[in-house]
């Protein structure tokens, strides 16, 4: 393959096709506004190792999702998570529509703005270099067992930030421990942008 990788885009809602290219095989994400329909449509484009995921959301301003995981440093455009720490708690009475994906639900969760996170080093604490990142879930499949995530990033977050605001962000806390400490995967009632956006972190994308 040639150093440079080439995304050729078609057109969206009218805007003239663009050439992008992208030197070797780093990380590159743009966000693409559609001015012409709305400023809530966005073309988010990640290229992950050489692989291409393309979405057009509308996001929601009423919940987010907050994925936990353990050694996953989100290079692949995908991960896995099991079914056992998926949508079971952490919901805050969201369980009953949102306690699975279904064919119901599916479009509302993909609109949904994402957290992806790693656990804490320890207890309510991230080592000063560790990030999660603020994007959207791209395509979902599922097995028996596991959910695949396939996945967009816009921007990084000192994760000890997420820590400092738990109670603002709806990560739920008890003692000595939070939702950060612990791999799964809940939905919150919360306008993350906004929440973010209160602390001092402006995320891309909206």
């Amino acid at each position: 393959m040639a150093n440079d990788i080439k995304v050729r885009e078609e057109q969206l809602y009218g805007v003239a096709v663009r050439n992008i290219s992208l030197k070797g095989q780093a990380q590159y994400i743009e966000k693409i506004e559609n001015a012409q329909i709305t400023n809530k449509v966005y073309e988010i484009t990640t290229i992950n190792n050489g692989s291409v995921i393309t979405s057009n959301i509308i996001p929601s301003t009423t919940h987010y999702s907050l994925f936990v995981l353990e050694n996953e440093d989100y290079s692949k455009g995908y991960f896995l998570i099991d079914k056992k720490c998926s949508l079971t708690k952490y919901m805050d009475g969201l369980r009953d529509k949102y306690g699975c994906v279904t064919n119901n639900n599916i479009g509302l969760i993909k609109k949904m703005p994402c957290i992806f996170a790693n656990k804490n080093n320890s207890y309510k604490v991230a080592t000063p270099d560790q990030f999660a990142f603020f994007g959207y879930i791209a395509g979902i499949e599922e097995d028996d067992t596991t959910y695949k995530i396939y996945f967009s990033t816009t921007c990084s977050i000192e994760q000890n930030k997420l820590n400092q605001h738990e109670a603002l962000l709806g990560i739920k806390s008890k003692d000595a421990t939070n939702e950060l400490d612990i791999v799964h995967w809940s939905i919150k009632k919360v306008n993350i942008k906004k929440a973010l956006k209160s602390i001092g972190i402006r995320v891309a994308a909206y």
